[in-house]
Formats: C-alpha cells, sequence, structure tokens
C-alpha cells in the first residue's frame, strides 16, 4: 500500500507547503514592491532545508526511548527552530546590504512562517501515511489565513498597488488547494471502503481510484481555468451583446431609410443606419463567432463523440468487455479461491472402520480409531459430535460406555496427537484397536 499511496503522499505535502502562502504573497510584494515567479521558485527551492531538518529531527526524537532521550531530543527539535530562525535572518541582512532593491524585514516576515510550516512538514513526512501529513486542522489555518490577509491587501493597495495582485494570486492559490483537499479526501475514503471490503468478499472496481482522481483533477481544472479567463470571457460576451444591438439597429434604421425621402442639407450628410467603415472589422469577428456558433450546434454529436473518444484514451478503460475474461481489469483487490466443486460424501461407519483395518500409519489409525469411537458415542448423545471438546467426550463416554478401557487416557493421547503432534504409544494404539473391536463386532 505503501507505492500505491507515494503519489498521494506527495500531494499532501504539497499541500501542506502551499499553507504559508498568503503571508508570503503579502510580505514579499511589499517587500520588493512588485511580483516575481522566480522569486518563488528560489523560496521552494530553498524548503528542502527545513523538511530535510524537520525529517532528521523527528527520526532522532522516534528512536528515542528513555525520558532523559526524549527531552534531549525535543531540546534538538527546539534547537534547530532556532538555529533556522537566525539563519534566515543573517542570510536576508546579508542579501539585503550586497544586492539590495527590498526591504529585508518585510521578506523575514514573509519566509519566517514558511520555514517553520515546512519544518513541520519534515516532521509529518517521517512513517506517517498521506492522511496525517496534511490535516483538516493546516486547511482551516489556511483559509483563516487567506481570509484575513486577503482583506489586508484590499485595504492597503492604496499605499502597495502590487497588493491587489497578490491578493487575486491568493484566491487562485485557495482554489487550487481545494481542489487538493477534495482529491486526498476522496482517496482517503476509497482507501476506508477497500479496507472495510477485501476481508468481507465485496470488491471496488479495480481503477476507482485513478479515475475518480483524474476525475476531480479535470473539473477543477476545467472551474480554475475559467476562473483565470473570466475577464477574457466577459470581454467575448460583452463584445457579442453589443454587435448583436448594433447589427439590429443598423438593419431597422437601413428598413427606414429605404422608405423615406433622401436627407439633404449643409456640412456632412448624415444617412440612418450608415455603418461607420472603422467598424467593419468588429463585424467581420462577429459573423465569425456566430458561424463557430453555429457549427458547433450543427455537429454537436460529431464533437461529443470526439470528446469521448479523447476521455477515453486518457481514462483508459474502467472494466472489460463482457467476452473478455481479465481479471485484472475488474477489482481493485482479489484474491484467488480454488473451488472443490465435486460433492463431498460423508463418511459412514463402516466406510471408516473398513479404511481402520486397511490403514498401516499409526497416527492416521490412531485417528480413524478415535473417530470410530464418537461415532459410537454421538448415536447415543446427539450433543457429541466431532467438533465437541475433549472433556465434554469424556464426560459422554463416562456415562454411556462400561467397557474395561481407560477412554481418559485414550481421550489424552488423542488430544496429545491433534494438537500436539506426539505420536501415541503402541499401548495406546492396542488400546484403541480392542476399543474398535468391542464397539464395532
Amino acid at each position: 500500500m505503501k507505492n500505491k499511496n507515494t503519489l498521494l503522499k506527495i500531494t499532501a505535502a504539497v499541500s501542506m507547503a502551499l499553507v504559508p502562502m498568503p503571508v508570503m504573497l503579502f510580505f514579499e510584494t511589499i517587500g520588493f514592491g512588485s511580483i516575481n515567479l522566480l522569486r518563488y521558485i528560489v523560496y521552494f527551492a530553498l524548503s528542502f532545508i527545513p523538511i530535510s531538518l524537520g525529517y532528521f529531527a523527528i527520526r532522532v526524537k522516534r528512536t528515542r526511548t528513555t525520558p532523559k532521550g526524549i527531552f534531549l531530543s525535543n531540546m534538538l527539535i527546539g534547537g534547530i527552530c532556532l538555529a533556522l530562525a537566525s539563519a534566515l535572518g543573517f542570510g536576508i541582512s546579508l542579501a539585503e546590504n550586497i544586492i539590495g532593491g527590498f526591504k529585508g524585514f518585510y521578506l523575514f516576515l514573509a519566509l519566517a512562517p514558511g520555514f517553520f510550516v515546512w519544518f513541520v512538514l519534515g516532521t509529518r513526512l517521517y512513517k506517517k501515511p498521506f492522511t496525517e501529513v496534511f490535516t483538516p486542522v493546516w486547511l482551516g489555518a489556511y483559509i483563516v489565513e487567506t481570509f484575513l490577509f486577503y482583506i489586508v491587501a484590499s485595504v492597503t493597495k492604496v499605499d502597495h498597488p502590487y497588493v491587489q495582485y497578490a491578493a487575486k494570486a491568493m484566491v487562485y492559490l485557495l482554489i487550487i488547494l481545494a481542489l487538493l483537499t477534495v482529491l486526498l479526501v476522496n482517496q482517503t475514503n476509497i482507501d476506508t471502503q477497500i479496507n472495510r471490503r477485501k476481508n468481507i468478499g465485496l470488491i471496488l472496481p479495480k481503477g476507482i481510484k485513478l479515475y475518480n482522481a483524474k476525475l476531480i483533477l479535470i473539473i477543477g481544472g476545467v472551474f480554475l481555468l475559467g476562473l483565470i479567463l473570466k475577464d477574457t470571457l466577459t470581454d467575448i460576451l460583452t463584445f457579442i451583446v453589443i454587435n448583436t444591438i448594433r447589427i439590429i439597429v443598423w438593419i431597422m434604421g437601413h428598413i427606414g431609410f429605404a422608405d423615406s425621402d433622401s436627407i439633404t442639407g449643409d456640412g456632412d450628410e448624415v444617412i440612418p443606419g450608415q455603418i461607420d467603415p472603422n467598424t467593419a472589422p468588429d463585424i467581420l469577428i462577429y459573423l465569425l463567432i456566430v458561424a463557430a456558433v453555429v457549427l458547433v450546434i450543427v455537429f454537436r454529436k460529431q464533437i461529443i463523440g470526439l470528446f469521448k473518444k479523447i476521455a477515453a484514451r486518457f481514462f483508459k478503460k474502467l472494466s472489460t468487455d463482457v467476452n473478455k475474461e481479465h481479471e485484472d481489469y475488474y477489482t481493485e483487490y482479489y484474491e484467488a479461491i480454488d473451488l472443490d466443486t465435486h460433492k463431498v460424501k460423508k463418511k459412514t461407519s463402516a466406510d471408516c472402520l473398513k479404511q481402520y483395518k486397511k490403514e498401516t500409519d499409526i497416527n492416521k489409525k490412531y485417528r480413524l480409531g478415535y473417530r470410530l469411537y464418537l461415532m459410537w458415542l454421538a448415536k447415543r448423545n446427539h450433543s457429541i459430535n466431532e467438533c465437541s471438546t475433549l472433556s465434554e467426550q469424556k464426560r459422554a463416554g463416562d456415562v454411556l460406555y462400561h467397557g474395561e478401557e481407560d477412554l481418559s487416557a485414550i481421550t489424552n493421547a488423542y488430544g496429545d496427537l491433534r494438537y500436539g503432534d506426539n505420536s501415541p504409544d503402541n499401548s495406546y494404539i492396542s488400546s484403541v484397536d480392542r476399543l474398535v473391536k468391542e464397539l464395532y463386532k
């Protein structure tokens, strides 16, 4: 299961690594006065340091079992956190003196929470499933953090204009993190159902985890793309509506001009319905868009069929055709079960007696002799069978058997043979042989 959940653990780690982003976006933008994607690539490349230190610290702590060892490991974790904060402050101060162009204090406020969260992330990566890496508590902290800093960014955008772009980035990141959270929760529920069902004979379709993951990512990607392109989509819809109204007005004005006399006067002539030559390109684009919409409506079935083929290639097959017999397509978990289809015939006392007389192996012969004794006992006490305990068999034998053989010793020897795999002595074999001859004269 560890290999299957490696990607999910990476997804959970990425989700937790994004938690300090609202703080980082706000203070980093104020510190530099601009937004640059390359700087964030450098920050996340540096996140390898606190993550590695957190992983190392928790690994050392898990190996300590004594109170003194646990105390020292906790001191080590605290010392690493202080060392990280000191190294971060020193590095920012050094870069500010050498490179310049930014405010070191704001950059420290931006990166310090991130280094702390990344250190905690490293401690969660050591021998923990993906469900315990990014928990709902961190999601709640991220939502509250985004809400607060979005409001602060809206208030301070007058003094820091670039903060408004940071606020937009916070919204997009919130959607991305929500999408990743839905993916992780969905996969967790599927794992739970699989673990519950595989021990009771029920199964889930194989590939359902990958299928649901792809479906969530596609739907979330389309939603995120629509949010990013909302301004462009709004411009397109506005363009269509305005040009539709202009064409309607032009048609109505042209009809009215055809039914009336020519209008002449001083200065430029104004002809109702006349189109300005500068608007011709807009109308041409409008006509192309309308034609595209009409073509989409006419060939909708072919377009939907094409998308289905592409989706089938992307999702592959969730199950095989009915005529194909490939077990690997049907289940997420299965085990081979050998079914014995022949009818089980219950042996009678005569069959056991015949087999008893022919048997040469002393262990098998003793088992058969004791089984014949139980058959005799079961006919006289219906509560006795092969599943009853040895003590119950002893009590029933003491009541029903009145011969000379020691049933208690015979039963004890059978128990040693059955549960301890200890072969009976010759005296017990002779005793069972005499008992069988006595009971089945």
